[in-house]
């Protein structure tokens, strides 16, 4: 599986996204949280890892022109920025040893792979032709108790188009997909709980739901996550898709009181 690069042509004004490159399609899929310990969490999103990951990725001109184009997102969708600095190891040492000069508590939430599974009817597919036709998936995360985030409380939904067509899946992701980066200030404890709630759907260009889920899950001190879920969508002809997301996440201490 090599690693994959987005390549968004704007074609017109109204603008057909085209991803090409996007991500290896897997012969046998990976299985998420492969290296996740037990967890006792509310909804088990977000779960333990002992493998740090790699949440990085990298900024894409031809991606920021996108975003910034009249009508290529839905509306009251937006795109989600991109992580692009790394973090020291030291910022994941036990809090007491370095709370006094890293006091806040930081979390990241990255996405890194949307799969297309059909259920019945064929599964929801696309027509080429038809920008408008195409599926999208937006998420909201926010949490009680940050005090600074990406979204901001109230800010509309991050979005991305989704993999077309059943059996497709997009992996590696590295672009706007950063889902939440949230802190806690002055909150770098073994003991501070950092809750989150998901709110996540599939839906049209023009907005219609075909399906949804709203989640909820902590998580405490620092440490490594990975994080799946899945949307059973519905689309206007009865046909039936799955559509699987996964990624990353990180809670470490910070010198950064806010975004």
């Amino acid at each position: 599986m090599h690693a994959s690069r987005w390549i968004l042509l704007l074609l017109s004004p109204m603008a057909l996204l085209v991803f090409s490159e996007i991500a290896a399609h897997e012969n046998s899929a990976r299985a998420v949280g492969s290296d996740a310990v037990d967890s006792c969490s509310k909804d088990d999103l977000l779960r333990p890892t002992r493998k740090p990951s790699r949440l990085v990725g990298e900024e894409d001109p031809a991606l920021d022109r996108f975003c910034q184009s009249p009508d290529a997102l839905p509306t009251r969708v937006d795109c989600a920025p991109t992580l692009t600095d790394t973090v020291a190891v030291r910022n994941f040492l036990p809090p007491p040893v370095i709370v006094a000069n890293l006091p806040h508590l930081r979390l990241d939430i990255v996405l890194t792979r949307m799969e297309n599974q059909a259920v019945s009817g064929g599964g929801i597919s696309v027509d080429p032709e038809d920008y408008y036709d195409s599926p999208w998936a937006t998420w909201y995360i926010e949490s009680s108790v940050s005090t600074s985030s990406i979204p901001a409380v109230g800010d509309d939904p991050f979005g991305l188009p989704v993999p077309p067509n059943p059996g497709e899946v997009w992996d590696n992701l590295d672009h706007a997909n950063a889902l939440y980066q949230g802190i806690i200030e002055n909150g770098c404890s073994a003991s501070t709980v950092f809750d989150v709630s998901l709110d996540s759907a599939v839906i049209r260009y023009d907005g219609a739901t075909l399906g949804d889920v709203l989640l909820f899950d902590e998580v405490v001190g620092t440490g490594f996550f990975v994080f799946a879920y899945t949307i059973r969508a519905t689309d206007e002809d009865g046909a039936v898709s799955d559509f699987l997301f996964s990624g990353d996440a990180r809670a470490y201490c910070t010198g950064q009181a806010s975004f």
